[in-house]
């Protein structure tokens, strides 16, 4: 049972993970306890499951205030299994997304449900009565980090079923989820760095609140907030404001506000519209604490990313020490002819070669080439002859 989220790079993060004996309300309540223990009885703000039973209830009993919620895909296989209509399934896909008033989604919901002539089946009416677990209208308040599914919990279930193999001891388990959490944080300590060292592109004319967000966003984070930028271009005002007060910011500004920024002549992002969870300084306030799975000198990269940046940059200073070499190596080579092996010359210039050259028309030897020169020309030859090419 894995307890994951995503961090400030939106990558998944596991919280914990628990070996439970089944999945009844009482394992699944202990797990939870001992998780609020862990994270000193902070309890958190919002909760996505696959919509089993017996853990809604054990949310209920032990995290009350937590905004829970249902995994979409899981909803969507669910209504497939239950109605068998795929245009069924896209119809309740398109409630599940939609950001309808109360109003509205209740009349869509209505006419999804006529035009199936779904009405009487019990797992549709069970739906009905719980949308405040998976409309997006009521979904709204809380804090989701864009989360609507299970499928990171799902992904590492599937990686640790290929890890494991064949193994199936605590043991090994153990070792498993201890080496995919190792990657994963050591994942994050590099985005840290890529994130504090490097600068992104900018691709809008919104030059100013472009520039501004590339300076206080996670690169993922910018990245996301550029593709809003971008799309802020499809909209306009049909009525006049002179306040943002009354946006809520859930996680980065959506299009429809950086529209009205622009309309409003801003060059910056107001603070109320930056959520500090992706900014380069939400470590700033955080805990020191060390990692036994993670290198001092990768803690140090980043806790300290501009001395880890300068040290990668700067030359070596080490001294080598120079290898000693024996005199009788250090003396001068004696250079001697390949021909006739005097001293003096070499084998162009030797004259026994150029006598040997005036009474012959043709090369009775192979070793004209010294120091990698070639001989003028190429000497016939046979399968004794030694070529060089």
């Amino acid at each position: 049972m894995p307890i994951v989220d995503v961090n400030h790079h939106h990558n998944t993060i596991v919280f914990a993970t628990a070996i439970i004996a089944d999945e009844k309300s009482q394992y699944f309540e202990w797990v939870l306890q001992n998780f609020l223990e862990a994270m000193m009885n902070k309890s958190p703000i919002s909760v996505v499951t696959d919509g089993d039973r017996a853990m809604k209830r054990a949310i209920k009993s032990v995290i009350p205030y937590a905004k829970h919620i249902l995994c979409s895909w899981h909803l969507s296989r669910n209504a497939q299994a239950n109605i068998g209509d795929p245009k069924f399934t896209a119809a309740l896909s398109k409630c599940m997304a939609s950001w309808w008033t109360s109003n509205e989604f209740d009349i869509q919901w209505r006419s999804v449900v006529s035009e199936f002539n779904v009405e009487k089946h019990p797992w549709v009416i069970e739906k009905g009565n719980t949308r405040h677990l998976w409309a997006q209208e009521y979904l709204n308040g809380p804090f989701f980090v864009n989360i609507r599914s299970t499928q990171r919990c799902e992904s590492i279930n599937a990686s640790l079923t290929i890890a494991l193999k064949h193994k199936k001891t605590y043991l090994d388990v153990v070792h498993a989820i201890e080496d995919g959490i190792s990657r994963m944080r050591m994942n994050e300590l590099k985005a840290d760095y890529l994130s504090s060292q490097t600068k992104p592109f900018q691709i809008t004319k919104l030059v100013d609140i472009e520039s501004h967000a590339a300076e206080i966003y996670m690169r993922e984070s910018f990245h996301v907030f550029q593709d809003e930028l971008q799309r802020e271009t499809l909209y306009r005002i049909q009525e006049e404001i002179h306040s943002l007060s009354d946006f809520k910011i859930v996680g980065l500004p959506c299009r429809h506000q950086l529209h009205v920024l622009k309309h409003l002549d801003y060059t910056y992002l107001p603070g109320s519209l930056i959520q500090r969870r992706w900014t380069k300084d939400v470590k700033a306030s955080a805990s020191n604490f060390f990692d036994l799975n993670v290198p001092p000198e990768v803690m140090q990269m980043a806790s300290q990313p501009e001395q880890c940046s300068k040290q990668l940059l700067r030359p070596s200073t080490k001294k080598h020490k120079r290898k000693e070499v024996p005199k009788n190596k250090v003396e001068k080579k004696i250079r001697r002819c390949g021909f006739c092996n005097d001293e003096g010359h070499n084998k162009l210039t030797c004259p026994q070669v150029k006598l040997s050259l005036n009474t012959s028309t043709h090369p009775t030897s192979t070793d004209f080439f010294e120091d990698g020169m070639e001989w003028p020309f190429s000497p016939a030859h046979d399968d004794n002859d030694l070529h060089i090419s």
